[in-house]
C-alpha cells in the first residue's frame, strides 16, 4: 500500500513539473506558457505563436467577445477551414455592431481590393455610400461612390496649408494644388513653378501672375483657338468673345482651322462671329460670310462704321463696299494729308519743247468743250470722283501754264509800252 502511494506521489510530482508553466490561479486568470497571467487568458511562447480552435461542427465557427449589454465583436468563418475571419474563398470581412457579417463594414477580396460599405470593390480602395449609376474608370485606384452629393475633405489647422500632389519616379512633387490658408487662395503648379495659376478669395483668376486684377488676368500673352459664348475679356462686365450668334435657323458658325477663317453653315444667319463690347450701347467687331471684317453697332450687315475686305485688303469707313484701299463715305477732318504721287510733277510745262497752246487755241477749246484741256468735265468728276493726287498735279499744270501766259503777256505789254513811248517822243519833237 505504501508502495502504491509512493508511486502515485511520484507521478503527481512529475506531472506538476512538466506543466509548471501552465497555471490556473485562484484569481481566475489562465496562463499557458506563463505562471503569472495578467489577463483572463494569456499565451506566452518563445516559438511561433499559433492557436488552433477546431471543432467537428460544419457551420459558423469562431470567437466572440461580447460586452454586457449585447455589443460584440466576432472573428468567425462561414466555411470549414482556418479561423480568423479568413474564409475558404480567401475573402476577409470586418463587421462592427452587427450580429451578421453578410453586410460587412470593410471587405478585402482575393485581388487585394478593399471595399468600405461594399462587398464588390472595383478599385484598390472603394468607398461606397450609395449607387451613383456609373462605373469607375479602369485607371482608378481610389473610388468614392455616392447616390447624393460626394466630397473628399482635407482638414488642416488654420495656420497650415492643404496640398494635393502628384509625383513620378523622378520627382516626389511634379505638380499639384495647394490651398494657401494665410492668403486665402488656391494655387496650381507644375514642377518647380511657384504658381502657374491662382484663384483669389474674391474670385479673380490669375495665369502667369499671383496678383490678378480682373476675373481673368493673363500675363505674357493669350492665344485663342476656339472661343465660346461668355468668355470674358477686358474689365467691362458685358464684354465677351463669342463664335456664334443666337439668330438663324441652322447650326452655329465655327472656325475652320484648315482655311484659317470663320465659316457659315447652311441656313440664314446675321453674323458669323466676332468680338462684342457692350457699354452704353452694343458694338461689334465681327466676321461676315466670305472674308469680311466689320465694326458696327448693329447686327444688320448693310451698316458698318468700319469695314474691311480681307480678300483685296480694301477698308471702308461708313460703307460696306470699299472700292479702294480706303473708302470713306462722309467728311474727313485732318490736320495734314500727305499724298504720294502716282504721276510726275508738272515741271515739264517749263521745258523748252513743251507745246503750250496759244490763247486763241485755248479760247476755241474752251468754247467747244466747256472745260480746260487735260481737266475732266463736271460730268466725269460727278460720276467717277476726283483723285486728289492726280487732280492736284493737273491744277498745278494749269497754274504753270497760266504763269507762262502771264509772262508772255507781260512781254507783249512791255513791247507795246516801248513802242508807245517812241510814238510819244516823235510827236513831241514835231
Amino acid at each position: 500500500m505504501k508502495k502504491l502511494q509512493l508511486i502515485s506521489l511520484f507521478a503527481l510530482a512529475f506531472t506538476w513539473g512538466v506543466n509548471a508553466q501552465n497555471t490556473f490561479p485562484s484569481s481566475g486568470n489562465v496562463g499557458i506558457g506563463t505562471i503569472t497571467p495578467a489577463h483572463l487568458l494569456e499565451l506566452n511562447t518563445s516559438s511561433s505563436t499559433h492557436a488552433l480552435f477546431k471543432g467537428t461542427y460544419t457551420g459558423i465557427q469562431g470567437i466572440q467577445i461580447e460586452r454586457n449589454g449585447g455589443d460584440n465583436i466576432r472573428l468567425v468563418t462561414n466555411y470549414s477551414g482556418y479561423g480568423g475571419g479568413l474564409e475558404s474563398s480567401s475573402v476577409l470581412r470586418f463587421a462592427v455592431n452587427n450580429n451578421s457579417i453578410t453586410n460587412p463594414s470593410m471587405y478585402i477580396n482575393n485581388s487585394g481590393n478593399v471595399g468600405i460599405g461594399t462587398t464588390n470593390p472595383l478599385s484598390r480602395l472603394f468607398v461606397y455610400k450609395g449607387a451613383s449609376g456609373g462605373s469607375p474608370h479602369s485607371f482608378s485606384d481610389i473610388t468614392v461612390e455616392d447616390n447624393d452629393n460626394g466630397m473628399i475633405s482635407i482638414l488642416t489647422p488654420n495656420n497650415r496649408d492643404a496640398y494635393f500632389g502628384f509625383a513620378d519616379q523622378d520627382d516626389s512633387y511634379v505638380g499639384g494644388m495647394q490651398y494657401d490658408h494665410s492668403n486665402d487662395e488656391m494655387t496650381f503648379r507644375v514642377n518647380n513653378h511657384n504658381s502657374d495659376m491662382v484663384i483669389k478669395s474674391n474670385g479673380n483668376v490669375g495665369i502667369g501672375t499671383t496678383s490678378p486684377e480682373y476675373l481673368l488676368h493673363v500675363n505674357n500673352g493669350v492665344k485663342l483657338r476656339k472661343t465660346t459664348i461668355g468668355a470674358t475679356v477686358g474689365s467691362a462686365a458685358n464684354s465677351w468673345i463669342r463664335d456664334e450668334w443666337l439668330t438663324g435657323n441652322s447650326g452655329p458658325p465655327k472656325w475652320d482651322e484648315s482655311i484659317q477663317k470663320w465659316v457659315r453653315p447652311s441656313g440664314t444667319y446675321n453674323d458669323i462671329g466676332g468680338i462684342i463690347y457692350q457699354d452704353e450701347g452694343t458694338y461689334f467687331i465681327r466676321h461676315q460670310a466670305g472674308s469680311q471684317l466689320e465694326y458696327t453697332n448693329t447686327e444688320l450687315l448693310d451698316k458698318a462704321y468700319l469695314f474691311a475686305n480681307m480678300f483685296n485688303g480694301n477698308v471702308g469707313i461708313g460703307t460696306t463696299s470699299p472700292d479702294s484701299k480706303l473708302t470713306v463715305k462722309g467728311k474727313i477732318h485732318a490736320e495734314e494729308v500727305k499724298v504720294d504721287l502716282s504721276v510726275p510733277g508738272p515741271d515739264y510745262v517749263f521745258a523748252n519743247d513743251y507745246d503750250l497752246r496759244t490763247l486763241e487755241e485755248l479760247r476755241k477749246y474752251i468754247q467747244q468743250n466747256k472745260h480746260l484741256p487735260n481737266i475732266p468735265s463736271a460730268v466725269e468728276m460727278e460720276a467717277n470722283g476726283v483723285e486728289l493726287g492726280i487732280m492736284n498735279m493737273k491744277l498745278l499744270e494749269k497754274i504753270e501754264e497760266l504763269t507762262l501766259y502771264t509772262l508772255e503777256q507781260e512781254k507783249k505789254i512791255k513791247n507795246q509800252e516801248e513802242r508807245l513811248q517812241k510814238l510819244e517822243n516823235l510827236l513831241k519833237n514835231k
